[in-house]
Formats: C-alpha cells, structure tokens, sequence
C-alpha cells in the first residue's frame, strides 16, 4: 500500500524519475528492522548494508522516516526542536521528498494521513520554516 500510495504522491508532485525511485525504494525499506522485531529506525538502517549500497542521504531518509512523532512529543511537552535541529534535519536529506514519504506511510490511518496530529504538525513546522514548497499535494 504505502508503495502505491508513495507512486501516486510522486507523480503528483512531478517527481522526477530519480526521485520516485528513491520514494519507491524507501517504501520498501524503511521498516526492514521489524523483521528483526524492532520499530526502531536505527535497526532499519543497519540492515540496509544487505540490501545494497545506499548513498548517505537515503539512508537518512530511512534513518528519519518517522521523526515527526518524537519531534512533536518534544513539542507538546514544550520542548519543540530548535531551528538549528530542523536546519540540520534539512542537510541530512531531501525534505520535500521526507514529508512526501511521510504522508505515503500513513496510507492506513484511519480517517487518512491527516487525522494524523504529528504528521499535520511536521508538515505545518516544514511550511513554516520554508524547508518544502508550500503546495505540495499531498
């Protein structure tokens, strides 16, 4: 589901092919840990070194996939990540293609991705601090 919903997102949003490529190849991977019994990112990105050579900013794509629940729990206990956080975010990976991942990944939230609070958020912080162009279709 996530990879169907990761190509409609990217032809949307007039991804290049290179760029689908990516979103495509991160849906398939992102989440390799938990066939280790683990939801942790961390694990996915360790795993990655089987499954080919990535090059550093798709393995931060991997690595911070879901980012925006940890982020936004920091934020409602009033500890919302710095702007030097997010700018370092923004020169690990491709933002836009991260917030388009991330709203692909939530293919199965009940009432859609954007009953999703952390997401919303993410999303709202990423427009905000001009890190993805504001029309992106989501």
């Amino acid at each position: 589901m996530v990879v169907n919903r990761v190509k409609q997102l990217a032809t949307q949003n007039a991804c290049t092919e290179a760029e689908t490529a990516i979103l495509v190849n991160l849906a398939y991977v992102h989440d390799i840990g938990k066939t280790l019994g683990t939801a942790k990112p961390e694990q996915s990105v360790e795993l990655l070194a089987r499954y080919g050579d990535f090059d550093a900013r798709f393995i931060n794509l991997v690595k911070y996939h879901d980012i925006n629940l940890p982020w936004y729990v920091s934020y409602t206990k009033g500890e919302a990540p710095s702007n030097k956080a997010w700018q370092k975010l923004a020169g690990k990976l491709d933002m836009r293609l991260l917030c388009i991942f991330m709203v692909a990944d939530r293919v199965d939230c009940p009432g859609g991705w954007n009953q999703n609070n952390a997401l919303v958020w993410f999303l709202n912080q990423c427009r905000e601090r001009d890190l993805i162009p504001q029309a992106l279709a989501l």
